[in-house]
């Protein structure tokens, strides 16, 4: 029964336990980045009202096969600019005894201006990439 294992089921990451009770921390990694990605161009929609801001064309795969609205090249345009948005919630590592944010995914050279959205126990910070820092290739 589970009542065996319950010393095992009780451990609690130091991430989970900043996050309990927070129900967007339940949501799975990509619903959560999804979410995140429309509070942010909601967000640039009221910093922007008069910008032009529309959906990403969906362009076309490798293979010469359209891509879905899903697998674009970049999120949104933002007066004819290609966005790309990527979310992290904080996580401890404890091998390195800190907190951190990873980003995974970026699809470099594909977009004009890089969005992030880092997600605290307390809110969401929305910081403007530069290109310079932080780029790792693989790994942390």
């Amino acid at each position: 029964p589970a009542s065996t294992f319950s010393h095992i089921l009780a451990r609690q990451s130091e991430t989970s336990k900043i996050y309990q009770g927070i129900p967007l921390a339940a949501l799975s990694s990509k619903v959560r980045g999804d979410v995140l990605a429309d509070i942010v161009r909601g967000v640039m929609c009221e910093k922007y009202p008069s910008a032009e801001i529309e959906d990403a064309l969906p362009g076309v795969c490798h293979n010469g096969l359209d891509r879905g609205r899903a697998r674009a090249e970049y999120d949104w345009l933002h007066d004819g600019r290609r966005i790309e948005c990527k979310s992290s919630q904080l996580q401890w590592k404890s091998a390195a005894s800190r907190w951190i944010f990873r980003f995974s995914s970026v699809k470099s050279g594909l977009f004009d201006e890089l969005l992030l959205a880092c997600f605290t126990p307390r809110m969401i910070h929305i910081y403007r990439h530069g290109g310079l820092l932080g780029q790792s290739s693989k790994g942390s």
